[in-house]
């Protein structure tokens, strides 16, 4: 009889385990083979990629090397431009609880003994650049607007108190300048008419006072300035990034040259969202030459309120699109009025230059110097005519604002309601008015103490009074004299754009 052996349960176990720690060898074996001829594979490729693309490389190396250039060129010429303002604070007690408060409560002495304003001092930084030997520094208004005391520092460590030659609040530029030891570095200005959309620009500066920041990016967008209320600027908008610091650096195109002035950024959070703008070398350089010879920068005037034209005009006058600016009004007495230029007329061209906007016009007049004559072909009605301009000096701010005053001693009074032509009152006020600078009818710009009481309030415009049309000044003035002894009146007006029957009694 055979006998059949029939190992035991502890051999079975043993067997069992042998298998599989044999198992868990080979596949870990075979697996660590695999993952290491996979990653050699991987990196072995992706070298070969990146090495076999010679042409792409080669690209790639003469960009980086292009950038090391302009950071080593231009780099050593940008400054920091540290600046001490001495700033006039009010009490804050008196701020924080107010005059008769603070006396109530610690008397009329310890209000005496408190200053009324205080003053501190406040450091900030920015950034400006060097153009010249002599130690001429361009750098943004804002930056050293009432410094009393500014700190240039360069790239290499050394220090210089500056000057301001002159600024420009206009265009936001600032000049200074320095007495330099020994050789300092220069930009070199390029043409920032060049510039095209896409173009590589390199930001430099001193962002949150990190001297000597490269920033790269390109050319978003040229010409903006009205859409960000500049009338006077060209902008050159970058997604180069521009953070606080930055302004008054230079944007400098992709051959070291610089194009623009950095100088404002559109942000939420305080940094740089990838929109930020400069301000066009070419027109720095103009007013740059006007700082070194007098100091200020004289810009041109005619005496008119231009405007964009609406659609229905261009299609009534049949104007191309983009073309033209319309006279909202004209000044008395001013270079446009004397010329012959008319409210209304359609500003086509200004000594050749096609004009396709307000801010277009408005920055070619003021740049025209003064005394000289300059020919304007204007479409008035459907009839082009050349009408020569003698353009003068731009008023300053007070005086523009004394010709403002002039303009509505036309006002008249009746029934305690002081009312001026439309066309007296500046444009970018007429539209917060909602009222168009072409339009008829009289604006009320306020009352006398012996006013009847009624809803009419300043900014109203009166189209009717007793349904009788009051399209002009006269107008006004020939219903009132006409209605003297009456008592009552019913008044058609415009608010805000829509229109509103007030009554009067008196």
């Amino acid at each position: 009889m055979r006998m059949m052996y029939r190992p035991g349960k502890f051999a079975v176990f043993h067997l069992v385990l042998a298998s599989l720690l044999l198992g868990s060898l080979v596949t870990t074996l075979v697996w660590t083979g695999c993952d290491s001829n996979r990653h050699g594979l991987s990196a072995k490729t992706a070298n070969e990629t990146v090495l076999s693309d010679k042409e792409a490389l080669a690209a790639a190396v003469s960009m980086q090397r292009a950038f090391r250039n302009i950071a080593k060129s231009v780099g050593p010429a940008v400054v920091s431009v540290n600046v001490v303002q001495t700033i006039a604070q009010r009490n804050p007690y008196n701020e924080l609880f107010g005059d008769d408060l603070f006396r109530y409560f610690f008397g009329d002495r310890e209000q005496e003994r408190a200053p009324q304003q205080q003053r501190r001092k406040s450091i900030s930084a920015g950034s400006g650049f060097i153009i010249d030997k002599k130690g001429y520094i361009l750098s943004n208004f804002h930056v050293v607007r009432q410094a009393s005391e500014i700190t240039v520092v360069l790239i290499d460590g050394r220090e210089f108190k500056a000057t301001v030659v002159g600024t420009d609040s206009a265009t936001d530029i600032a000049l200074l300048k320095i007495d330099p030891s020994g050789d300092i570095p220069l930009v070199a200005l390029g043409d920032s008419d060049k510039l095209e959309v896409g173009d590589w620009t390199i930001a430099i500066g001193n962002p949150f006072n990190l001297p000597g920041t490269f920033t790269v990016g390109v050319v978003s967008a040229k010409s903006r300035g009205d859409q960000i209320g500049a009338p006077y600027q060209n902008f050159i908008q970058t997604d180069t990034a521009i953070n606080p610091g930055n302004s008054g650096g230079p944007l400098v195109n992709i051959s070291g040259e610089v194009v623009g002035i950095n100088t404002m950024i559109y942000t939420r959070t305080g940094g740089s969202l990838g929109i930020g703008f400069a301000i066009p070398i070419n027109i720095a350089k103009k007013v740059v030459s006007s700082l070194i010879k007098d100091g200020k920068f004289e810009r041109g005037y005619i005496g008119i309120y231009p405007g964009p034209i609406d659609d229905g005009m261009r299609t009534a006058l049949k104007l191309p699109r983009d073309a033209g600016v319309i006279v909202n009004s004209v000044i008395a007495d001013g270079p446009a009025a004397r010329a012959g230029m008319k409210d209304g007329d359609v500003i086509l061209e200004i000594d050749g230059k096609k004009i396709t906007s307000v801010p277009q016009l408005m920055r070619i007049v003021a740049e025209v110097q003064a005394g000289q004559t300059v020919p304007f072909v204007v479409q008035r009605q459907w009839q082009k005519l050349t009408v020569q301009v003698t353009v003068v000096k731009r008023p300053d701010d007070e005086q523009l604002s004394k010709k403002q005053d002039s303009k509505q001693e036309e006002s008249q009074e009746w029934l305690g309601l002081k009312v001026v032509p439309v066309g007296s009152v500046n444009p970018v006020q007429l539209r917060r008015l909602g009222v168009q600078p072409n339009e008829t009818g009289v604006l009320v710009i306020g009352f006398s103490k012996d006013a009847p009481e009624s809803d009419l309030a300043p900014g109203d415009l009166i189209k009717e009074i007793n349904y009788v049309a009051i399209n002009t000044i006269e107008d006004f003035q020939r219903f009132a004299v006409a209605n003297r002894d009456k008592k009552s009146f019913i008044f058609k007006v415009k608010r805000q754009g829509q229109l509103a029957w007030v009554g009067i009694n008196r």
